[in-house]
């Protein structure tokens, strides 16, 4: 089974993205900051990551760069489910390293169709 790491600050934003993820297939670890992700990534990697960017202490854009620069985040599918959904947003994601972008709200086929174009599924 496939294994995709959620993370963001928000309770009730995260428990909708794990429940969205778990439906679609994936085992789901969880975290609500970028220094538990970070955790996360250095004891089991996931196979693909989504990531909020208004997150406190490290935002969801600072801890992707941080993902990339570790040998096996060079590759990992990272999606960005972020609430903003402007052009310049969407831009600033995509130079800074993510391979997809959702805005929320985020619904089980938004997220799955993701997942298949970024052949997780």
């Amino acid at each position: 089974m496939k294994t995709c790491l959620v993370v963001d600050d928000t309770a009730f934003d995260r428990m909708i993205i794990e429940q969205c993820a778990t439906k679609a297939g994936l085992y789901v670890h969880s975290a609500s900051n970028g220094e538990e992700a970070l955790a996360i990534c250095n004891s089991t990697f996931p196979d693909c990551i989504l990531l909020d960017w208004e997150m406190e202490r490290m935002n969801g854009i600072e801890l992707m760069k941080k993902i990339r620069q570790m040998e096996k985040g060079r590759e990992v599918p990272i999606i960005i489910c972020t609430s903003h959904d402007h052009s310049s947003y969407i831009g600033h994601a995509y130079v800074s390293g993510a391979n997809s972008y959702i805005a929320k709200p985020l619904t089980q086929d938004k997220l799955e169709n993701e997942l298949i174009k970024l052949k997780v599924l």
